[in-house]
């Protein structure tokens, strides 16, 4: 699979990735998914999406411009307030890929973070 600088056809190559392989994705546009730590872009059309059920408690960093904090697990919550790229938030405890923030401030889509390590 090749490893393009943008989310299309039109866009330079600069890397493969071979079959079995594994990458985050911190974002998506259309059909396209860019890996983390801003390696590039690849087609989603021939990926399988995988469930990370590593997600525990600890120091998570935002990857999105803007993550909203929500009053429980899902999206169907209200929304409290927003944490921002690359602020740090501790989790206490995890439902599925949704972490809940430290002294009760709410609960963020771990899919939009990457742990510290």
């Amino acid at each position: 699979m090749r490893i393009r600088t943008g989310p299309g056809t039109n866009y330079k190559i600069i890397g493969k990735l071979k079959k079995g392989s594994t990458v985050n994705i911190i974002s998506t546009k259309s059909n396209w998914g860019k890996i983390s730590n801003n390696k590039g872009w690849i087609c989603l059309d021939y990926c399988k999406k995988i469930q990370d059920n590593k997600r525990t408690p600890g120091v998570y960093i935002v990857t999105a411009s803007a993550l909203r904090v929500r009053t429980g697990p899902g999206t169907q919550y209200k929304i409290k307030t927003k944490v921002y790229k690359n602020s740090k938030q501790v989790i206490d405890y995890t439902k599925n890929n949704w972490g809940h923030l430290l002294n009760n401030k709410g609960w963020i889509c771990l899919d939009y973070c990457k742990r510290k390590l």
